[in-house]
């Protein structure tokens, strides 16, 4: 599992497990075990390991997403904006200099 390091160094730690185990969705198992498996079984562990993992995703309220959308509308067309200008003073100074 991923735990994070000392507060703002951005490094991550991993867990340590005993030699030959690895953690599947908060399960320990033997490596042999955890490759093991035929397809359809393999299939259903990965969908049921999803849905725990969807369970714990923090989705953003309607307000917060209207918010967001905001800052990217506005983010885009300021940096558009900016784009613009710059590119026509690197035209009118290649046209002058070219001349």
């Amino acid at each position: 599992m991923l735990m994070g390091g000392a507060p703002g160094t951005g490094f991550l730690m991993r867990e340590r497990l005993p030699k030959g185990q690895v953690k599947l969705a908060g399960r320990h198992m033997e490596q042999n075990e955890a490759k093991s498996g035929s397809l359809v079984g393999r299939a259903k562990d990965f969908i049921k390991d999803v849905r725990v993992e969807a369970t714990k995703v923090s989705w953003p309220t309607r307000i917060e997403l209207r918010d967001s959308t905001w800052v990217v509308i506005v983010t885009v067309l300021l940096v558009s904006v900016f784009l613009f200008i710059v590119d026509r003073i690197l035209q009118s100074s290649l046209g002058l200099l070219f001349r």
